[in-house]
Order: structure tokens, then C-alpha cells, then sequence
């Protein structure tokens, strides 16, 4: 029975191995993010005890994105667009709801997606793509939900009239 507890450890360990080296610079900016979400929803949805495996994988595989560009679907509502400067990007639908995008919004990006007459806060109904370099992420479990949030450098946003 111990044999086999260590032969089916060591073939996690090699899975892991592998998962973790398919963050190769060759991916796409598409592929790379497909890669991040594809691990951190066994991560989310984990059944107990699994939890920790999955989180050590999407650490290892975010770690190796670090610096990589990263292309996010059209998912995505802005939740403080407030001004230029540090905004926070959320899912919009309940597939990515564990994921937060951050980062510095350029002036041109903004107007695009509010609009000229509006000024002051403002709520967006616009749903965007996301493009931008991974600069850091954050792993943030809490005891009743599990978050990943990607600080983005060059955060640029994708806009339905764009992506055609």
C-alpha cells in the first residue's frame, strides 16, 4: 500500500512538472492566459485536500508568465473607473467570477470606453477584452471564496468596436 501511495505521488509530481513547463515562451498571449484559467479552475473548484496541489501549480505556472503578455477575453466590466491611474477589472460573468485584473489605464482607453460627457465616477456597462505584460498576481484565499488578481502593466482595453 506504501508503494503504491509513493508511485501515485510521483505521478503528480510529474503531471505538475509538466503543467508547470507549458508556461513556454512560445505560447500565444491568448494561449498563456487559456493556460492560467485552465489551472486555476481546478484550483477554484478543488475538492478538499486537492486545494493545495493546485495552488502550488498556478503559482508555479503564473511565476514562469511573469513578464509575458497576457490577452484576456471580452469578459470583463471595470468596477472603479473612476480616473486614470490603478483601476480594477472584473469578470462580468460567473465562469471568471474569481478573477481581478489591475492596473494603469491610459487617458485614451478610458474616453474610449466612458465616453467625452461624462465626468466625475460613473458606473460601466461596456464589457472589454484585456491586453497587457503580467507584472506581479497575487493568490488570495480567504476561508469562504479563492480570488486570483493579475497586476498588468501596458493594460490596454478591447472594445467590441476594436476586435472587428
Amino acid at each position: 500500500m506504501t508503494g503504491l501511495r509513493i508511485l501515485s505521488i510521483a505521478a503528480i509530481a510529474i503531471t505538475l512538472q509538466i503543467t508547470v513547463s507549458a508556461a513556454d515562451k512560445k505560447q500565444t498571449p491568448a494561449e498563456r492566459y487559456l493556460g492560467i484559467e485552465k489551472i486555476a479552475l481546478k484550483w477554484q473548484e478543488g475538492l478538499f485536500g486537492s486545494t493545495r496541489v493546485h495552488e502550488k501549480a498556478l503559482d508555479d505556472y503564473l511565476y514562469n508568465c511573469v513578464g509575458e503578455e497576457l490577452e484576456l477575453p471580452m469578459d470583463f466590466i471595470m468596477v472603479r473607473p473612476y480616473e486614470t491611474g490603478l483601476v480594477t477589472i472584473r469578470c462580468a460573468f460567473a465562469p471568471r467570477t474569481w478573477l481581478d485584473v489591475r492596473g494603469v489605464i491610459g487617458k485614451e482607453d478610458l474616453t474610449r470606453v466612458r465616453g467625452q460627457q461624462q465626468t466625475g465616477w460613473w458606473r460601466s456597462s461596456i464589457i472589454v477584452g484585456i491586453t497587457g505584460k503580467l507584472r506581479k498576481y497575487k493568490i488570495d484565499r480567504t476561508f469562504t471564496e479563492r480570488r486570483l488578481i493579475l497586476f498588468l502593466d501596458n493594460l490596454r482595453l478591447v472594445v467590441k468596436q476594436d476586435a472587428r
